[in-house]
């Protein structure tokens, strides 16, 4: 008999990958990014969304060229502490 899952919990965050949002999950085996520099909280602006600057953002990825696009990751145990424990209890109960 198959075993049963109890619940299951999905995180869905709009243009934000799990380095951004669970560096400190790498202590429980998730592949994040590390070195990236840490915001305590989150940017008071948000780039912009549109086609355009997707392609303009995708070329300069292509070509090597520099783009403002910074790589950042939140403090998750200090601003989203709750995620972080959500996280955490993932793992395998009897």
């Amino acid at each position: 008999m198959p075993e049963t899952v109890p619940h299951v919990v999905v995180f869905v965050q709009e243009n934000h990958t799990t380095d951004n949002y669970f560096a400190s999950m790498r202590a429980f085996g998730a592949n994040a990014a590390t070195g990236w520099p840490v915001k305590s909280n989150p940017s008071a602006h948000d780039q912009a969304h549109t086609h355009a600057a997707y392609a303009k953002w995708l070329h300069a990825q292509q070509t090597g060229a520099t783009t403002q696009v910074a790589h950042t990751q939140f403090d998750n145990l200090a601003i989203l502490p709750y995620y972080a424990y959500l996280a955490t209890q993932t793992r395998n109960r009897p």
